[in-house]
């Protein structure tokens, strides 16, 4: 599949087929093996009415098994290896508590706070980088020194502090844009600073209301779906286009260029070239089918309103003959609310999967549903 067509589908024409595994087996993988030292305390105050608990943890994990991609001359894309070491460090802290515990009103509250840092220590001999998932040029990779999954992908060039290159070529077709850098390189990073989730009960007598409000703070996403709508002009992104033969923008930077050797040479003035922000630039390193991906990289924070419950109890007393103890209606409403700063349709969803280590790839992703349920619930 090219992602253009249908490709060439199996069955083949109607006709029974078989496919080889892309994934080969190892004779030489050995027990992949996890060691957890975990610290931690719980500590009650006021009568027991709060409860912190306190867990900190290094996990460090040898001989993870991986499918690491190979030459396809090998007649596989991958083979299991036993790729080498990794480590997290993490704490996770509960507060919980009763707030207010009245005759005919209570209110329980709780939060949750998780902060993990995993890292790659090293891979396979022979290995400086591990292909996860995703695309040419935009791609989750495991990289030795990196967090684990790091957005591997092409950006812009950049001078050593951090300026913008463009290209001062005359004789260049993208002479006067920014330069595409032809290393490929770490341009996003998909792991969250950390997890806080908030949750509260209110019940006033036979009423009940409780909701969950999570964030996940930090973290960084790769919004292909955008990429891929500026190169054919149908994202915002190319609302401010000009026409044909118009010069309309200055690209803010540092003027140089590639000489044949390959070296970045720089000249030390600042850009003042206008060009265009035409076709040429949106399907070229301007769009997503460029050689660069870092300008679709975006903070995909979350602050969700994860699940709403309004119940109410009608007790054995209320029924005459006295047989059913209770009976409970509840209305129950999963991700009502969300807030990101992400630009494409939810941050949380996963181009490859909720279980598979490439995380933060949004390619035409389908956003997590939102979902009423009214139920009853009875007591003999």
């Amino acid at each position: 599949n090219d992602g253009w067509t249908e490709g060439i589908a199996f069955p083949y024409a109607g006709q029974n087929t078989y496919l080889l595994n892309a994934t080969a087996g190892n004779p030489n993988i050995v027990p992949e093996k996890t060691n957890d030292l975990e610290v931690g305390t719980s500590l009650m105050f006021i009568n027991r009415r709060i409860v912190l608990d306190v867990a900190a943890y290094h996990r460090e994990t040898k001989n993870a098994i991986v499918p690491a991609a190979v030459s396809g001359a090998t007649g596989f894309n991958y083979i299991y290896l036993n790729t080498g070491q990794l480590h997290t460090n993490g704490i996770d802290i509960t507060l919980s508590g009763t707030i207010i515990d009245h005759k005919n009103f209570s209110w329980n509250a709780s939060s949750s706070f998780t902060k993990y840092v995993t890292m790659v220590d090293k891979l396979s001999d022979g290995l400086d980088q591990l292909f996860v998932n995703g695309f040419t040029g935009s791609a989750i990779y495991h990289i030795p020194g990196q967090q684990f999954g790091q957005i591997f992908g092409g950006d812009y060039a950049h001078d050593t502090n951090g300026n913008t290159v463009i290209d001062n070529d005359p004789s260049s077709p993208t002479y006067g844009y920014p330069l595409a850098d032809p290393v490929l390189k770490v341009i996003g990073n998909p792991n969250p600073k950390f997890l806080l989730g908030i949750t509260n009960n209110f019940s006033y007598k036979n009423f009940d209301v409780s909701f969950l409000f999570d964030m996940k703070v930090g973290g960084q996403m790769w919004n292909g779906t955008q990429g891929a709508l500026t190169f054919f002009g149908m994202s915002e992104n190319t609302e401010d286009r000009d026409a044909p033969g118009t010069t309309s923008t200055v690209f803010e930077g540092v003027n140089g260029h590639y000489d044949v050797d390959g070296n970045l040479v720089l000249d030390g003035t600042s850009n003042t070239t206008a060009v265009g922000l035409n076709e040429d630039w949106y399907t070229g390193n301007g769009g997503g089918f460029g050689n660069v991906a870092s300008p679709f990289i975006q903070n995909a924070s979350t602050y969700r309103l994860r699940n709403l419950t309004v119940s109410y109890t009608f007790e054995g007393s209320s029924f005459k003959k006295g047989k059913m103890k209770e009976l409970r209606v509840y209305l129950t409403g999963m991700n009502l609310l969300l807030f990101t700063p992400y630009t494409g349709v939810d941050p949380e969803t996963s181009l490859v999967g909720s279980n598979d280590n490439g995380q933060g790839l949004d390619y035409f992703n389908m956003p997590n549903t939102r979902s009423y349920t009214l139920g009853v619930t009875l007591k003999f």
